[in-house]
């Protein structure tokens, strides 16, 4: 898992909740979320932790986001902390983009379901035993 240390931020916070959510047991499903969402759209993994605003970034960010927070029970600033700090508020923008973007785009909406189907296959062979 990747978390960017702010600089300039008093550091005893941060490094309380990095702690929390490193530790946190839905952290191995997050990793599967983002790489997974990455190689679909063809995007590098190191990429969704950076400041760019490229479309195709933005786009990845939007339903990993969505998919954590569908699929796993971290906390909007868990999730935000995951992408680069983002704040909470760009959680529920991300997860509110993805389901709006669903309802009127049938390409993307594709997208998201050949995703939800990849990210089930994966589940179900980490959780089989």
């Amino acid at each position: 898992m990747n978390i960017m240390i702010w600089p300039g931020l008093d550091q005893a916070p941060q490094e309380q909740f990095i702690f929390r959510v490193i530790h946190h047991k839905d952290n191995d499903y997050s990793d599967t979320i983002i790489s997974e969402v990455c190689r679909y759209l063809n995007v590098d993994t190191l990429s969704m932790y950076s400041p760019s605003r490229k479309r195709e970034l933005v786009e990845a960010r939007q339903i990993a986001m969505y998919f954590m927070l569908l699929h796993t029970n971290l906390p909007l600033k868990a999730v935000g902390a995951m992408f680069g700090w983002r704040d909470h508020s760009t959680v529920i923008y991300a997860r509110q983009t993805v389901q709006d973007l669903m309802d009127t785009n049938k390409v993307f909406k594709t997208k998201v379901y050949d995703i939800e189907l990849i990210l089930l296959k994966k589940y179900r062979e980490t959780t089989a035993v």
